[in-house]
């Protein structure tokens, strides 16, 4: 996330998110802003995906650049969240989105015959 903080678009979305305002509770990490949980969470996605590094599931999908910034902002939002408590919902989130993305590329498959 901090190594895209710099790639092209991302100050701009951080200006947008910023204009538009509302409660702070999570942290646009790099910048230093807090922002609604779900706008941080979507901030800190897109700089996690700008260098393309993320990682692959089971089908086409990025399981950790989507479900770590959500788990950040909604732990940050929450204020009491445990090491072990983020880790499981870390877990459980990477989990169930790698099971979608295998169900999806199961449905790609051509039918026998």
């Amino acid at each position: 996330m901090l190594g895209g903080s710099s790639r092209e678009g991302i100050k701009e979305l951080v200006e947008l998110l910023a204009e538009w305002g509302g409660k702070p509770e999570s942290t646009i990490l790099g910048y230093g802003l807090k922002v609604p949980a779900p706008n941080a969470a979507q901030a800190n996605a897109t700089m996690g995906h700008a260098l393309d590094y993320d990682d692959l599931g089971d089908g086409p999908t990025h399981p950790s650049v989507v479900i770590m910034p959500a788990c950040l902002a909604a732990a940050e939002r929450q204020n009491q969240c445990s090491g072990q408590e983020f880790i499981t919902a870390a877990a459980l989130g990477v989990d169930m989105m790698c099971r979608l993305g295998a169900s999806f590329r199961q449905g790609l498959k051509e039918p026998p015959g």
